[in-house]
């Protein structure tokens, strides 16, 4: 065979190798594929990262591929040559868990020049549950090409995509990119330096039981809630309690070629403001709800909250038993008992008779029911580990800071920490090239600003636009979010402390000389976790405008929505009169003709809502021409400019929220 004869089949099992891998659909055929691709690729001469063969595989899509790919790295100004400060080139970074967290911190830090492995312990991507995506979410998820490996991605008003198929998008792009993933491995520990290691490892150990070490300079703990590497390198957690509520999700196989499934609309209901509602249905499936969510993406989606007796009543759990662990184990679930509640619920939303469920990877109908009383949080973001070669741990995703389910709060902020980590991870890297004299100074002043940015995180601080800038003759697209976490946090000032000694106590702990004490094995146990919150779940529900999608048209109808308000300002002024006078019984129990004093958690539900009354009340004035959900965005659009679309209405909100919260609590406090 000539050579060009030779090298135009090489070209044809190239370009078949791509079309195969954008066409995987699962996470072992995806590495199946790649790893063809990536032979062919080198049979043609060319190294990794596997994007730079794209041109070669003389394909349209390839070649779209490429262009994006490109221009995503020359966007960054952070990635390039060794000598480029803030750059990671020569660290080596391990990301434990191949969630959104860990992929979207694992894609950055390979564009700031690291070596990047990923360890995923699963070998499958099964996870069906549907998740509303922020917008600037989007704007990222669209920047970085993920677009390109599904259409319809960020297409959706709603802005919803399945947790299994963002997992999927962003594993292609990883492998693209270049990152080493291993799968089928777990993470075990991180081994101290000694007479041989002169730096960190962590350990490993694959399903099969071989154990192994891998050097490294940085560990991304991205592995839920229950984090390993969180508790192996001594990272405090507290939690939130919630008042006792058991959480319930299951999926439907959503058939898009019927317009009566298509045409059901979503819905979103909070037990605060939709008794009728839930009665109802309590009254067709047997089972009382306290809150309701359906959505719908490559399934119909619904999860729910139930108190556990409730469970008992409707014969789902078998019998009662002495703690919510034991109430949820398997063996007290009458699973066929959970099978038709969840047809039953489908049936009062509208899905057809007899739709079938969607399976989870054990081919079972994917249904979960979990304890939803209590939430980790670690109280840290980061920690760096002192030694000839230090090592910096850092949390994302689950691992960081668990989710509120209902709002799909978990793979928004996980790309958020992603930024997060990864601009922990510059600083860390600039003051590693700093003189070692330095090093503990440098490293108090890098903890110490990364306790902001967590805190801003934590906090739900208003987030700033990520606006797509689209270039001429390509079809990538520009971010506003950058590393800068002020990018991205309205009022938020990247800017070290100028004294050490008063500012960085809590900091300085962070940076600690490890020790075989400071890094444990032990199982971790909540009961070792502080309470530092106690939320009932209506008044969560009822707060979901102040910690759901960072986006004023979705606050808004999200506030009018769950509070029953029709367009007109005199019902909304009616409304706020009703809200004012309880909360006149409220401050001034004497006048009141109940036998009890309100709760303080009645006063902080009644406030929240004198203060959303009124603020749509004074909005629907100065708008009295709103007819419709989009005329209300369109007017909001108009008022807020180019500021963060949570400035106005929600910030206001949320203020006065917090200020009557305060001042109604200090009334009812114990005297």
């Amino acid at each position: 065979m000539t050579d060009t004869g030779r090298n135009a089949s090489q070209v044809a099992a190239l370009q078949a190798a791509f079309k195969n891998f954008y066409a995987a659909d699962a996470m072992g055929s995806v590495l199946e594929e790649f790893e063809q691709f990536k032979t062919e690729a080198m049979l043609l001469g060319c190294e990794e990262p596997a994007w730079k063969a794209l041109p070669l595989a003389n394909h349209r899509l390839a070649t779209e591929l490429h262009e994006i790919m490109k221009a995503e790295q020359e966007s960054s100004s952070d990635n390039g040559t060794p000598e480029s400060p803030g750059t990671l080139h020569g660290l080596r970074v391990v990301v434990v868990g191949g969630g959104p967290g860990g992929y979207r911190t694992a894609v950055e830090a390979l564009r700031l020049g690291a070596t990047v492995t990923v360890l995923e312990q699963r070998t499958h991507l099964s996870r069906n549950n549907v998740l509303k995506l922020w917008e600037g979410v989007v704007d990222d998820c669209v920047g970085l090409g993920l677009k390109f490996f599904h259409r319809a991605f960020g297409t959706s008003a709603s802005n919803k995509c399945a947790i299994r198929r963002i997992q999927l998008l962003l594993l292609k792009l990883s492998l693209m990119l270049g990152v080493d993933l291993k799968v089928g491995v777990a993470f075990k520990s991180i081994l101290l330096p000694n007479e041989i290691r002169k730096g960190y490892e962590i350990e490993l150990e694959s399903t099969s039981g071989e154990v192994d070490r891998l050097p490294c300079d940085v560990v991304v703990g991205a592995d839920g809630e229950h984090s390993r590497v969180a508790r192996n390198s001594g990272f405090e957690k507290h939690y939130t309690q919630f008042s006792n509520a058991v959480g319930i999700t299951f999926n439907f196989v959503y058939n898009k070629r019927r317009t009566e499934e298509v045409r059901l609309p979503e819905a979103s209901r909070a037990g605060h403001f939709f008794r009728a509602w839930l009665r109802e249905v309590y009254q067709r499936t047997g089972l009382q709800l306290e809150n309701f969510v359906y959505w719908k993406d490559e399934t119909h989606y619904f999860v729910m909250a139930t108190k556990p007796h409730c469970l008992v009543e409707a014969g789902i759990a078998k019998e009662t038993k002495p703690t919510l662990k034991e109430l949820l184990h398997s063996e007290n679930i009458d699973s066929t008992r959970l099978c038709m509640f969840a047809q039953s619920i489908a049936r009062c939303m509208g899905l057809p008779e007899g739709i079938p469920f969607a399976l989870n990877n054990r081919g079972n109908p994917d249904m979960g029911i979990f304890d939803f009383t209590k939430k980790l949080h670690a109280t840290a973001s980061s920690r760096i580990l002192a030694g000839p070669q230090p090592l910096l741990v850092t949390l994302v995703g689950d691992a960081l800071i668990a989710p509120f389910w209902p709002m799909g709060t978990g793979c928004n902020r996980a790309f958020l920490s992603a930024l997060d980590a990864s601009y922990m991870m510059k600083n860390f890297a600039a003051s590693l090239r700093a003189p070692e004299a330095d090093w503990e100074r440098l490293f108090a002043l890098n903890l110490a600003e990364q306790m902001r940015v967590y805190q801003a995180l934590r906090s739900n601080t208003a987030l700033k636009p990520n606006h797509r800038r689209h270039s001429i003759g390509a079809s990538q697209s520009r971010r506003s979010w950058t590393l800068d976490p002020s990018s991205r946090y309205v009022g938020f000032v990247c800017e070290h402390p100028a004294d050490v000694e008063s500012t960085l106590g809590d900091a300085i702990k962070l940076y600690v000389q490890a020790s075989g004490s400071t890094l444990t094995n032990e199982d971790d146990s909540d009961e070792d976790c502080l309470v530092t919150e106690t939320l009932d779940m209506d008044s969560m529900m009822s707060n979901m405008g102040s910690d759901g999608p960072h986006e004023m048209g979705d606050s808004v109808r999200m506030m009018m929505g769950e509070m029953g308000f029709d367009m007109s300002p005199s019902a909304a002024a009616e409304e706020a009169e009703k809200a004012m006078a309880t909360l006149h019984l409220v401050e001034r129990p004497e006048h009141s003709q109940q036998p009890s004093c309100p709760t303080p958690t009645e006063a902080v539900q009644v406030t929240r809502r004198v203060a959303v009354s009124l603020e749509l009340y004074d909005f629907l004035q100065r708008h009295p021409g709103v007819q419709t959900m989009d005329d209300i965005y369109t007017a909001l659009k108009a008022e807020l400019g180019h500021r963060s679309p949570c400035s106005g209405l929600m910030q206001l909100d949320m203020a006065c929220s917090q200020a009557q919260q305060r001042r109604c609590s200090a009334r009812f406090s114990p005297r």
